[in-house]
């Protein structure tokens, strides 16, 4: 028997899939596309080296009807065709995973039809069904090698968005350091770009769009409406801000919990409106 030793198949985030026979698609009993692409990757197993049992009627399998035999006295070999020796019928390797409906016996539960087996295969692999399903296969087959799944390409495309809202971010970030060091303001009395009084971080963006690429592409996008999720508005701004504040208090603290003496100073300020700001320095050795 031409067989391999079962291999255990593992899902990210599912149960572990064990006791894999790829010889056997009666066991094949899951049809999610882990187990789908695992089995496709692996290709259909033949049995040829056996004795193949007999029915009450004295018939049985035999390895001959792995191949198609032609007019022409030309020799096809019926890949698709597998021996399951658990239900000891004969089952159709594309039909039973990637077809959408059981086209015969074949495609299911299995073919235990030994007399008009012949017949009965060739009628199984001319029906547009089974065709299709092959198509199926084999571009699902070329797609594993290539790794060009539907699943690749979709963790393609996220890991491309991905990235290019982390160039965005950093950029923005970058410029909000900046304008916290040199104390400006960020907003002005405008939030429209390229218009009057949009203050210092609209400004600053179209500054750099005039010199990098990736930041201009951004700003394209924006007037041509391709994305509405642009990182320029005042919400966002707020929010690195406080993201980047918490980040200075928590490295001020850590610095003052592992000095041994420190000491802390309260003030206040009331700000252009008249409200009292208070300002706590931490001094310490």
């Amino acid at each position: 028997m031409n067989e391999e030793s079962n291999t255990p198949m593992k899902h990210s985030g599912r149960p572990t899939q064990t006791d894999i026979d790829y010889s056997d698609p009666a066991t094949w009993t899951s049809h999610d596309d882990q187990l789908r692409q695992q089995l496709v990757q692996h290709g259909p197993m033949q049995i040829f080296d056996m004795r193949f049992p007999r029915d009450k009627t004295r018939g049985n399998f035999s390895s001959f009807h792995y191949q198609r035999h032609l007019p022409a006295g030309e020799v096809m070999h019926r890949k698709w065709l597998q021996y399951s020796v658990s239900t000891e019928s004969v089952m159709c390797f594309c039909c039973k995973l990637v077809g959408l409906k059981r086209i015969s016996s074949l495609s299911s539960i299995g073919l235990r039809v030994w007399k008009n087996l012949s017949s009965l295969l060739s009628s199984h692999e001319k029906l547009p069904d089974h065709l299709d399903n092959v198509g199926k296969w084999k571009e699902l087959e070329q797609r594993l090698k290539k790794h060009k799944t539907i699943d690749d390409e979709t963790r393609c495309a996220r890991e491309r968005v991905e990235n290019y809202c982390k160039e965005i971010l950093e950029l923005l970030i970058a410029l909000v350091r900046v304008l916290g060091v040199q104390n400006l303001s960020f907003r002005g009395t405008n939030e429209k770009l390229h218009s009057a009084g949009i203050g210092n971080f609209l400004k600053f963006v179209e500054l750099i769009a005039l010199f990098d690429p990736f930041m201009s592409e951004h700003l394209c996008k924006m007037r041509n409406e391709e994305t509405h999720v642009h990182y320029l508005g005042k919400n966002i701004q707020n929010e690195l801000i406080d993201i980047l504040a918490n980040a200075i208090k928590e490295e001020i603290l850590r610095n003052a919990h592992a000095a041994k003496y420190f000491s802390i100073i309260l003030d206040s300020t009331p700000d252009m409106s008249q409200v009292e700001q208070m300002t706590a320095i931490i001094r310490f050795v």
